[in-house]
């Protein structure tokens, strides 16, 4: 299944933008804590799907290797 971009589902009242920044940071926040840096976060690598923002295209991330 393919979302919505995040500017037509806040155009269209299905999310706020509150909301946006509070799952694209939970996303984040999510794949930091498993070891995972994205390294392409963007607007074209987010779409709204089933409620809520999803950030997409883990093409460029890495393994986080700073701290071990």
């Amino acid at each position: 299944p393919k979302g919505l971009s995040l500017d037509t589902a806040v155009k269209t009242n299905r999310i706020t933008k509150d909301q946006i920044a509070y799952d694209i940071l939970s996303a984040i926040y999510f794949i930091n804590s498993h070891g995972i840096v994205h390294l392409d976060i963007k607007l074209e690598n987010t779409v709204y799907y089933n409620g809520h923002a999803c950030l997409i295209d883990f093409g460029l991330a890495q393994e986080a290797t700073l701290y071990k």
